[in-house]
């Protein structure tokens, strides 16, 4: 039985931090849509503001990020236990 990433997409999504070299000048990143690609074993994240140095968090353990954009940012999802 396979077991629903949407809450854990979810609690991804809402601890995005966006960083930047200078925080004065940072947009605010803005999340419309978090998609968690099974197959791929990923989240995808989609939204703007999103800059380099952007980090996402996930029960207290930063996920390796593998793609970056303005508006996209993809990572790649740990093992979890059934619940998490």
């Amino acid at each position: 039985m396979r077991h629903s990433l949407f809450p854990t997409a979810l609690v991804c999504a809402v601890t995005l931090q966006a960083l930047s070299a200078t925080p004065a000048s940072a947009d605010v990143a803005t999340i419309s849509s978090v998609r968690h690609d099974v197959a791929g074993r990923k989240l995808l994240i989609h939204g703007s503001g999103f800059e380099k140095g952007a980090q996402v968090v996930l029960e207290a353990t930063f996920l390796k990020v593998t793609a970056l954009s303005r508006f996209d940012i993809a990572v790649e999802v740990p093992d979890l236990k059934p619940g998490n």
